[in-house]
C-alpha cells in the first residue's frame, strides 16, 4: 500500500524561477517535478559520499599493499610497528586523496 503524503515542504520563488520550473517540469505538475528533483539531489549526495568513502578505503589499502610489496621485494623485514605506521599514514590522508581523485575526474 502506498504511503500517504501528509507533510509539506515549501519555499518562495520568484515569478521567473517558477516559470523556469514549469518549463522544466514539462507535462508533470511543478510540485511533483520539484519533489523528484529534490529526492534525486539528496540521493545523489548520499551516493557521492558513499563513493568517497569506498574510494578512500581502496586508496588506503593500495598504499598499504604497495608499501608492503616494495618492502618485501627489497628484502627488508616487515615489523608490527612498520605495518601500524603504514596503516596510520594511509588512514590519515585517505579522505583527501579520494576527494582529489573524484574532483579530478569531475573536472574532466
Amino acid at each position: 500500500m502506498p504511503r500517504l503524503r501528509t507533510r509539506t515542504v515549501s519555499t518562495k520563488v520568484s515569478e521567473d524561477d517558477y516559470a523556469m520550473f514549469a518549463q522544466l517540469a514539462g507535462d508533470q505538475k511543478v510540485g511533483e517535478w520539484v519533489r523528484d528533483v529534490l529526492f534525486k539531489a539528496v540521493l545523489s549526495e548520499r551516493t557521492a559520499e558513499a563513493h568517497r568513502t569506498i574510494l578512500g578505503e581502496l586508496l588506503a589499502l593500495r598504499k598499504i599493499l604497495l608499501n608492503l610489496q616494495f618492502t618485501v621485494a627489497a628484502g627488508e623485514p616487515v615489523t608490527r610497528d612498520r605495518m601500524l605506521a603504514w596503516i596510520e599514514e594511509a588512514d590519515a590522508d585517505k579522505g583527501e586523496k579520494a576527494r582529489a581523485r573524484l574532483t579530478a575526474v569531475a573536472a574532466g
